[in-house]
This record gives C-alpha cells, structure tokens and sequence, in this order.
C-alpha cells in the first residue's frame, strides 16, 4: 500500500494591518473561539510602557483559568515593541483571525474591569 507523506510546511500570512505610530497604539486580538487579547504601548519622554492580557471571552464578563497579564517599561526601542506585538500576534496556540486598532480609553475600560471584578 502506498502513501504520500506530506512535510516542511510553510506558514504564510494571510492578512496584515498597518499601525501609523508604533510608539503609541491600543490593539485588541480575537481568534475564532471567541476569545481576545489586548496590548497596549505607550511611549513618553522616550520611555515606552507595554501592557499586554487575556485570554477573555468576547461580551462576556468571566476571565479565562489561563489568565495572564504582562506590563514592562523600557526604554524607547522599536524593534522591541515590534518583538512584543508580533510575539502575541502570531502565536500559533492562540491563533489570532482579527486585529482592530481600538482608542485608549477601550483598552483601559476592559482593564479596569478585570481589576475591580466586574469581568469575573
């Protein structure tokens, strides 16, 4: 009996998205299961802030048992925060699908909510 095994897959981008100031953007990430991921830069006076958590399920107030919330602060370097976008964009375990650009005031809101337990 024969088969033909298939290997050295690819992996090939299949959407992209342009962010105009890298210094200073608010992203929300969502994967097919309905779940999502926020991140966050900031970037003042040279020195740059990146917050990063999820997963959480979309419009509903529970947090996921894999939880998991990341903040740094480094000195302005932009290949560093490209590092830190791409590193959560393209993580095969989550499998992003959608990216929307959202203001700070959407990102802080969702924060603020996991914080004071209203998303629990």
């Amino acid at each position: 009996m024969k088969h033909n095994f298939e290997y050295f897959y690819t992996t090939t981008a299949m959407d992209s998205f342009l962010v105009e100031d890298i210094a200073n953007v608010s992203l929300n990430f969502l994967n097919d299961l309905g779940q999502e991921w926020y991140i966050n830069v900031s970037t003042e006076l040279g020195e740059t802030k990146i917050t990063k958590y999820g997963p959480l399920l979309v419009d509903v107030n529970v947090l996921q048992d894999e939880f998991k919330f990341e903040y740094c602060k480094i000195n302005y370097n932009e290949k560093r925060i490209i590092s830190s976008i791409d590193k959560l964009l393209n993580d095969t375990k989550i499998a992003i699908t959608q990216v929307v650009e959202i203001d700070r005031d959407q990102f802080n809101e969702r924060l603020k909510g996991i914080i004071d337990g209203s998303n629990q």
